[in-house]
C-alpha cells in the first residue's frame, strides 16, 4: 500500500453490485482519496457550557479498570452511561458492570445509585455491556458475562433490569437478573426492543448444531416483563429469523419501523464474500419489500467485509457503516446509505457509497457512528502505536454523505483526542449536539471515564460541486 503521507493520493476501485426484480446494475466507482492532517484544536468545537470547558472527567475507583460501552440521552437531558469495571483488591472489590447518570451539564447525579454510580458484580469477567432506557426512566443493561453456571464459569447473556433511581429492580428475573437456560446459554444479544406489555424481544445471534457442525443464526428471543422466557413465542421463547441461507452469526442488529429489524450478516472471511442484511419482523419473518426477497446482497470489493453498525434516520432510510478488506489486504471503511426498499440512495456521497477519508497507515474506523437531529453524521476513527497508546478522531459528515469542512481539517478533528485515549461510543442529545464517551488510561492503570460534548454543527452548508469521482456504467 502506498503511504498516504508521501503520495498525494491513491485511487480505491469498488464494485457495487445491485439486483433488483427487473434488472441488474453494476457500477465501478473510482474514488480518489487526497490525504490531508488532522486539526489540533478549533474554536467552539467543544460545548464550554458542559463539565470544564466541554470535557468531564471522573475516575470511579482506585486501582479500577473501566471501560464504558454505551451511552444515551434521557428525554429530561440527563446522561446515562454504562460499561464493564474489574476492581479486584480495592475496597469495591468487584467485577462486573457500573452505570453512571449526569446532569445535563455533565455534573454527577447523586440521586442515582451511590454518589450517581450503581455496580453489579457478577463473580466473573464481562465482556459487553449496553442500554436500553424506559420512558419511565428505568433502564435494561444487557450483554456477555463471565457467570457461575454449573459450578463453573462460562460467557454467556444476560438481562438486568434497574430502578429509574439506579436500584436493582428484584421483581426482574431471578434477583433483578434474567440468564437465559438451555440452548439459549450461548446466545449473543446485540438489540432489546420493549412491547406495549411489557415483554422484552432479545435480537442477536446463536449457535445451533446442524448435523455434526455449529453454525450461527440470527434468533429473535421473547422474554416476559417478569424477566422469564416466553413459552407461547416460537420454540420455547426462541424463532431464528430469516431462513436456513442466513448463517454466519449477526454483527449488529437495528430496529426498523413499528416492528421490523435489519440484520446485518459477517461475511465468512473468503475472497468475494458480499455485504450481507436482511430484514424481518419480530416474529422473524422476511419483510420481502425490502431489497431482493428482504435481503441485500452486494460485493464492495474483491476481498470480503461486512456491515459493522446500522442507523435508521428520521426518513428511514438504513445508513451503514461497512468495513471492507481488499484481497490485497488494504483496509476500508465506507458509509453507505439505502432507501427503505433496500436500493442504494444516490443522494448520499457518492451514489449511495462515501468512502472514510482517514489515513489508513495510522488510523482504523471503530464500529461507532451517531447521527444527530439535523442527520449530521460522525464516525471515530482510533489509532493504536506500538506502545499500546491510543489516539482518537472525530470525522464530520454532512446529511448528503459530503464531509463537513466546516470542522477540523476537510471535516476530521482530533480535538477530542486530547483528552481522550480511546472513544468507546457516542450519541446525540435533544439539541443535536453530539456527546462522546471514552478513557483516559493514567498512572497504575487507573483509568478515568471522559465524556465530551460537540457543539451544534448548526444549518446544513454548502457543498462543493467538484468531483473525485469516475463513474462508469455496465
Amino acid at each position: 500500500m502506498r503511504n498516504a503521507k508521501t503520495s498525494k493520493g491513491f485511487f480505491i476501485c469498488i464494485l457495487l453490485a445491485h439486483n433488483s426484480p427487473v434488472k441488474r446494475t453494476t457500477l465501478i466507482l473510482a474514488l480518489l482519496l487526497f490525504s490531508s492532517g488532522l486539526a489540533y484544536g478549533q474554536a467552539g468545537y467543544l460545548d464550554k457550557t458542559f463539565g470544564d470547558g466541554g470535557v468531564v472527567t471522573t475516575i470511579p475507583f482506585d486501582t479500577a479498570y473501566i471501560e464504558p460501552q454505551d451511552i444515551h440521552i434521557l428525554p429530561n437531558g440527563k446522561i446515562l452511561h454504562a460499561g464493564l469495571i474489574w476492581s479486584e483488591g480495592t475496597s469495591l472489590n468487584v467485577v462486573g458492570i457500573y452505570v453512571t447518570r449526569h446532569h445535563p451539564n455533565g455534573r454527577i447525579d447523586s440521586s442515582f445509585g451511590k454518589n450517581g454510580l450503581t455496580v453489579f458484580d457478577f463473580g466473573g469477567y464481562d465482556n459487553s455491556a449496553r442500554l436500553y432506557c424506559y420512558p419511565d426512566g428505568r433502564m435494561l443493561v444487557y450483554g456477555l458475562a463471565e457467570a457461575y453456571r454449573y459450578n463453573y464459569l462460562e460467557a454467556i447473556p444476560y438481562i438486568i433490569r434497574f430502578l429509574a433511581d439506579g436500584r436493582v429492580d428484584s421483581t426482574f428475573g431471578k434477583n433483578g437478573t434474567y440468564f437465559p437456560q438451555g440452548s439459549e446459554e450461548i446466545a449473543t444479544y446485540h438489540t432489546l426492543k420493549v412491547d406495549t406489555d411489557g415483554a422484552i424481544f432479545a435480537l442477536g445471534t446463536m449457535p445451533k448444531k446442524v448435523s455434526s457442525k455449529m453454525i450461527d443464526y440470527p434468533i429473535i428471543t421473547r422474554i416476559t416483563s417478569l424477566g422469564k422466557r416466553d413459552p407461547s413465542f416460537g420454540d420455547n421463547g426462541i424463532k431464528i429469523a430469516g431462513s436456513k441461507e442466513d448463517t454466519g452469526g449477526v454483527w449488529d442488529v437495528v430496529l426498523y419501523g413499528k416492528d421490523k429489524c435489519i440484520f446485518s450478516i459477517p461475511s465468512l472471511g473468503s475472497a468475494n464474500a458480499p455485504l450481507k442484511m436482511i430484514c424481518t419482523d419480530l416474529n422473524g419473518m422476511i419483510d420481502s419489500s425490502f431489497g431482493v426477497n428482504g435481503r441485500i446482497a452486494m460485493q464492495l470489493s474483491d476481498g470480503f467485509e461486512s456491515v459493522h453498525g446500522i442507523l435508521i434516520d428520521p426518513d428511514e432510510k438504513v445508513l451503514c457503516t461497512a468495513i471492507v478488506n481488499t484481497s490485497s489486504g488494504e483496509y476500508r471503511s465506507i458509509l453507505l446509505r439505502f432507501l427503505p426498499t433496500g436500493e442504494l440512495d444516490n443522494s448520499f456521497g457518492e451514489f449511495g457509497v462515501s468512502l472514510t477519508p482517514i489515513d489508513v497507515d495510522k488510523y482504523r474506523i471503530v464500529y461507532c457512528t451517531a447521527m444527530d437531529s439535523n442527520k449530521n453524521i460522525i464516525q471515530l476513527a482510533l489509532k493504536k502505536d506500538v506502545d499500546s497508546n491510543y489516539f482518537s478522531a472525530v470525522i464530520h459528515y454532512l446529511p448528503n454523505g459530503q464531509l463537513d469542512s466546516s470542522l477540523g481539517v476537510n471535516g476530521i478533528s482530533n480535538e477530542v483526542g486530547k483528552h481522550m485515549d480511546g472513544i468507546y461510543s457516542a450519541t446525540a442529545d435533544p439539541d443535536g449536539k453530539f456527546v462522546l464517551i471514552g478513557v483516559r488510561k493514567g498512572p497504575g492503570n487507573i483509568h478515568s471515564v471522559v465524556i465530551c460534548r460537540l457543539n451544534n454543527t448548526g444549518k446544513v452548508q454548502a457543498v462543493s460541486a467538484a468531483k473525485n469521482f469516475a463513474l462508469l456504467m455496465i
